[in-house]
């Protein structure tokens, strides 16, 4: 479900709570069934679960763990049948058909017999039977979900399966239940019952996170989330801190009961011992007057009765009589004096002493009052109050006890204690022990019990059932729980009806975050030092092609980096924790794809400087670097082309050099010696013609001069010599007509370059001159050509007016750009230092050969 919960995690929770729920449900089920004694003996938590019950959470159970594996049919059939399972009850209830105990509990509810050996105490009762109900309908429903108000319904069960869920355990636990039947019975929810109903409520919960008609509900409407959560957790809260409040109130309130029990127990054993003793006076004294033949043995005096004489009953009962009695159940109280307890209507002291002669026996019969108050005692405690009084017929025999309120027939206490891991109440009242403990009866109810011994061999149990104690307690609660619930649902009201506008103006700030880096393509992240946890945005999820909600940590990072960048992004990140700037470009794998992020952030440490945490982002620039990369071929291609074209042009003025030198030289030589003939020939007879060509020859002169001149401009004959000799030459033509002082240092020998990449560095010292001449105002330019691990260096400084390089790179001048493009044909270099007024200084280098690389920077 969308609130806050990774729909990733914990994918197999559903299937393996599902797997154990139907295990364990299936197996207390069989065990309730067909072996109630062992269980109630081993496991007695189970106890107050009904096996019908325990049946239809082990067929919850499966049915919820089959969904993420997809066999809806399967888990429908079991859903069906869990609430067929849990209805059964409730028409049972309304029809009052229940069979006699026995397996078939497995199925249905059935009249319990708490005194037979095959005993189960628990049952279904209706909240657990409306709890499964609900839970069957979830489970039914989750997948058929459709709109928001049956996701609304859908989460409304779940709310209230959660809640009853949770009464049921706090109240089984603290022992204060809630609901409580007109037999005054607990019909709330057992604890079993209710920790299954708790688990499969966190099944359910997994199973919906998935579901896309809840994702559909929460998606984009933080506000329902904010609701929900808030509703849910102020009465889970309320409800735990009520139902501990009252559990603690229970407890104080139930040790004045204690202590009531406990004296009125004592008080009317103190009055029984009294009258047994009584009695066996009364006995005594009738079978003396019988052994002495007094005619009124048969009627006891007041005097000797203690004003009882008329409630007395005395006769002889002949020895055959006295063999072949049958009745009810005797206890004899002690070994000696023949005094016996009995029940017939009401309880009976029996005095028997035998008479002399084989006459038979003398059986004095007396009401036992002190038994007869405390039952008063018991009935005035409420419907649950209860005497029970056990003891042994003879020695070695079975320990007997007499009918009580709810079991109509005398039974054997081993029965109940065959029940029970530990010592009963009569059983520590029969071993000489006496006290009041809170405990399960025989009929799995909690009960507060006193217990005393009556004489060595008869014991009495006053107890009476908690739940009618706690009476007022539970009104209380009842008002309380009531309260609880308006309370949660007045205070998510409240905070849906104040939070909601700031979660709406959130949600909205989020989504308009999200779709600005969605455009721009910039994600960000947050990472906590403590947790080592790293928290993703949506558009950082989708530039790593990572399913959004995956659980991210730097060992997951750095997986998803190109393996031949880890080691330059780890010294990054680890500069970064010394106080360098993380800002970063590199490759990352992401769905089988190559990208190119940046990634920036800043660093947050503590005191001892320790990172508490980092905050960053992440732009997606793999387009960038594509445009990058056409745009250094593009240029490349733009240079090779440049090349390609200054070469055609050397070429060319070298062509056009060679023929003006060549042709026009030797024509222009001939035409001057044509003209110097012609005036040898016929200058001396004719002066004006003489004169004439003394000014041809002289045009034809300044002609070649120019003519020589064009073809040094165009290629200077001096660079066939080599780059020193058209260095001298260029150096030697830059003083004549510019009167600067220009010095010229030169390599030991002459540098090993083709002819191309001399003319390069002649064309880039003929530009670097020609700009000195217009611009610098200089008064001495050093030149400086050097050879250095298989590199050519140049080197040209002048003491001029200088230059602000900022200033001209935005006037974009051709000059320097010309000189720099062309040493970046050859994969060289060419960087200019200056400042206004301080000179200026031409560095340049370049490879000798082919061999080395270019670069673009």
């Amino acid at each position: 479900m969308p609130i806050e919960f990774d729909p990733q995690r914990l994918p197999h929770l559903p299937g393996a709570l599902g797997a154990l729920l139907f295990v364990v449900g299936l197996a207390l089920a069989l065990g309730a069934a067909f072996l109630p004694g062992s269980l109630m003996r081993v496991l007695p938590v189970a106890q107050s679960s009904g096996a019908n019950a325990l049946l239809a959470l082990a067929l919850l159970g499966a049915a919820a763990g089959l969904q993420p594996y997809r066999r809806f049919l399967c888990a429908d059939v079991l859903a069906l049948a869990a609430a067929a399972l849990a209805l059964l009850p409730l028409v049972q209830a309304m029809t009052a058909l229940y069979p006699a105990d026995g397996p078939w509990r497995l199925l249905l509810e059935t009249r319990k017999a708490p005194g037979e050996a095959g005993f189960w105490p628990g049952r279904m009762s209706p909240s657990s039977s409306l709890g499964l109900l609900i839970a069957a309908a979830c489970v039914y429903y989750l997948r058929r979900l459709r709109g928001a108000r049956g996701v609304k319904v859908w989460l409304g069960m779940l709310t209230v399966l959660f809640a009853g869920g949770m009464v049921g355990v706090l109240g089984q636990w603290l022992d204060v239940p809630l609901l409580i039947g007109a037999a005054g019975d607990a019909v709330g929810t057992a604890s079993g019952t209710a920790l299954a109903l708790l688990v499969l409520v966190l099944v359910l919960f997994r199973l919906a996170v998935g579901t896309p008609s809840i994702i559909a509900y929460f998606d984009g409407r933080p506000d329902r989330s904010v609701f929900a959560l808030s509703a849910v957790g102020l009465l889970a809260t309320l409800v735990v801190g009520g139902m501990l409040t009252g559990g603690l109130m229970a407890g104080v309130g139930l040790e004045g009961y204690r202590q009531a029990l406990a004296e009125s127990l004592r008080t009317h054993l103190l009055l029984a011992e009294a009258e047994l003793r009584e009695a066996g006076r009364i006995t005594d004294e009738a079978h003396r007057r019988a052994e002495a033949g007094v005619p009124d043995w048969f009627v006891v005096p007041d005097a000797v009765a203690g004003g009882r004489g008329a409630s007395v009953a005395v006769r002889i009962e002949p020895p055959a009589a006295s063999a072949s009695r049958a009745g009810g159940l005797r206890l004899p109280l002690s070994d000696r004096d023949g005094i016996s307890l009995a029940m017939r209507g009401g309880w009976l002291i029996e005095g028997r002493r035998a008479l002399n002669g084989g006459r038979g026996d003398l059986v004095v019969e007396m009401p036992f009052s002190a038994f007869d108050l405390l039952a008063e005692r018991v009935a005035a405690l409420g419907r649950s109050g209860e005497l029970v009084v056990c003891g042994r017929q003879a020695a070695g025999g079975a320990e007997q006890c007499f009918p009580t309120r709810r079991i109509v027939h005398a039974f054997e206490r081993d029965l109940v204690q065959a029940r029970k891991a530990e010592p009963t109440p009569m059983a520590r009242a029969l071993g000489g022990e006496s006290g009041v403990s809170e405990v399960r009866d025989y009929r799995q109810h909690r009960v507060m019990a006193a217990y005393a011994p009556l004489t060595g061999k008869v014991a009495a149990v006053l107890k009476v059932d908690v739940v009618e104690l706690q009476a007022p307690l539970r009104q209380a609660l009842w008002a309380g729980v009531v309260l609880v619930a308006v309370v949660a649902l007045l205070g998510g009201a409240v905070v849906y009806r104040h939070v909601r506008p700031l979660i709406l103006r959130l949600s909205r700030t989020e989504r308009a975050l999200n779709r600005a880096q969605a455009v721009a393509q910039v994600g960000s992240w947050y990472a906590n030092a403590r947790s080592r946890r790293i928290v993703w945005s949506d558009e950082t999820y989708r530039i790593f092609a990572v399913p959004p909600g995956t659980q991210i940590s730097h060992d997951v990072f750095m997986q998803a980096v190109h393996p031949d960048d880890r080691a330059r992004v780890d010294a990054a990140w680890q500069r970064a924790l010394g106080g360098a700037p993380y800002d970063i470009e590199h490759r990352i794998l992401a769905g089988g794809q190559v990208r190119w992020v940046r990634e920036r952030a800043e660093l947050a440490f503590d005191a001892s400087g320790a990172m508490v945490g980092a905050t960053g982002t992440v732009e997606d620039v793999t387009e960038r670097k594509a445009r990058e990369a056409e745009l250094l071929g593009s240029r490349q291609k733009l240079r090779d082309l440049a090349a390609y074209h200054e070469k055609l042009r050397e070429e060319e003025r070298t062509h056009i050099a060679r023929e003006i030198h060549d042709e026009l030289g030797q024509h222009l030589t001939a035409l001057r010696m044509d003209a110097a003939l012609l005036q040898l020939n016929y200058g001396e007879g004719n002066p004006g013609l003489a004169q004439k060509v003394s000014a041809m020859k002289k045009l034809i002169d300044r002609t070649i001069k120019v003519v020589r001149g064009v073809a040094s401009s165009l290629r200077p004959a001096a660079l066939d010599l080599g780059l020193a000799s058209a260095a001298e030459w260029l150096v030697g033509e830059f003083r004549a007509r510019s009167g600067v002082e220009c010095t010229l240092e030169l390599p030991g020998h002459e540098p090993a370059l083709d002819d191309a990449r001399a003319t390069v560095v002649f064309r880039i010292l003929q530009e670097s001159l020609t700009n000195i001449t217009r611009h610098a105002a200089a008064s001495r330019v050093d030149i400086r050509i050097a050879e250095l691990d298989g590199r050519l260096r140049l080197e040209v400084r002048d003491d001029g007016v200088g230059f602000d390089p900022a200033e001209v790179r935005e006037r974009k001048t051709f000059g320097l750009m010309g000189i720099r493009e062309r040493a970046m044909m050859f994969g060289g270099s060419a960087s200019f230092i200056s400042r206004p007024g301080e000179g200026t200084r031409l560095q340049v280098e370049m490879p000798l050969g082919e061999d080395h690389s270019r670069s673009d920077r």
